[in-house]
This record gives C-alpha cells, sequence and structure tokens, in this order.
C-alpha cells in the first residue's frame, strides 16, 4: 500500500484561487470618473446573479439577479442571461435608472459588460451618463455658446448695414421725388 502525493498540484490550485483574488482586489480599486466602477457577476449555479465583485468589495457573495432599477427591470438577470450568448470578446451596453445613496433623484447608468467564459463570469463597468458625458457636454455648450455669440454679432452687423444703406435709398428717393415734381435744382449728392 502506497500513497502519492502531488504537491505541485495543490499548489497550482491555491495559486490559481489567490491569483484570482489579487485581480479582484486590483479591479475593485480602479475607478471611472466618480462614481463609475468594475463589477464581476457569477453566471451559473450556486453564483448565478452572485456578485463576485461589487464596488469596494461591499456586496461580494449577495445575489442580486432579481434586483430591480428605479423604472423596475430587472438589469442584473438580463445580463446573466445576455452575457454567455456573447461571442468571444465582444461586449454589449445596458442602461438602467439608479439612485446612488444620498441622491435625491434617479440618473441613468450605462453599464457595458462582456463574458468571461474561463470562469464563467460577466464582468460589467458601470458609470452615470451625465458624469461619462460631462465634458463633451461642456464642448457642446461652449459650441452653442459661441453659436449665439456669433449669430447676434452678425444680426447686429447685418442691422448696421442695411440700417445705413436703408438712409442712403431713402435720401435718393426723396431727391428723385422733389425731381419728379419739377424741382429741378436738387443736387444728387
Amino acid at each position: 500500500v502506497g500513497a502519492v502525493i502531488y504537491p505541485d498540484e495543490l499548489l497550482k490550485l491555491d495559486f490559481e484561487e489567490m491569483k484570482k483574488e489579487e485581480l479582484k482586489n486590483l479591479m475593485a480599486k480602479q475607478r471611472l470618473g466618480k462614481t463609475g466602477y468594475l463589477s464581476i457577476i457569477g453566471l451559473e449555479g450556486e453564483r448565478k446573479g452572485v456578485y463576485i465583485l461589487s464596488k469596494d468589495r461591499a456586496r461580494d457573495g449577495e445575489n442580486d439577479l432579481w434586483e430591480k432599477d428605479a423604472a423596475g427591470n430587472f438589469f442584473i438577470k438580463d445580463i446573466v442571461e445576455d452575457a454567455p450568448v456573447l461571442e468571444s470578446g465582444k461586449s454589449r451596453i445596458k442602461y438602467c435608472l439608479n439612485r446612488e445613496p444620498g441622491e435625491r433623484g434617479e440618473r441613468r447608468k450605462v453599464l457595458a459588460y462582456t463574458y468571461f467564459k474561463p470562469w464563467n463570469w460577466a464582468i460589467i463597468t458601470s458609470a452615470y451618463l451625465d458624469e461619462f458625458f460631462g465634458p463633451v457636454n461642456k464642448v457642446r455648450n461652449w459650441i452653442i455658446s459661441i453659436c449665439v455669440a456669433a449669430i447676434l454679432l452678425g444680426s447686429f452687423i447685418v442691422y448696421f448695414f442695411a440700417s445705413a444703406m436703408t438712409q442712403t435709398l431713402s435720401k435718393i428717393v426723396n431727391k428723385m421725388s422733389k425731381a419728379a415734381k419739377g424741382d429741378l435744382d436738387v443736387r444728387a449728392w
């Protein structure tokens, strides 16, 4: 009777789990803007709909399969059902209405997700649209302001030239009218 132990295999299993934890810790520190973050949801068995990685790791292990957004949509369930059918390297976008703790109203949030087949995970990035498009909206507002200023300035210039031309034409018409009535002493200029 003999027993053989392969410590390399045991180390390999522990090593993979340690690397997963390191990876999750690194991902948990990532921020997209002020409120955007990465999360991972399990897709099958006991882990279906369970946070493997949540914002600041605060909800790890929590099952949110039936979580609704402010509009009543099951956005996690939709992602869990859709992610496994994505082709390798592809991602999809989903929108939901959400409210951060301490906020009054709902804000629209964009969730981009992909499927990580080796570990059967949905990896999700999320950010609020107003924050995501904030710099773009600033540029848009500057462009609108410049256009409005250009239109107003252009209108003023056109009005100034039109007034000057109208006054000149009015003087010419008056002089021609006097000449037509027989006053031949009228000077043209």
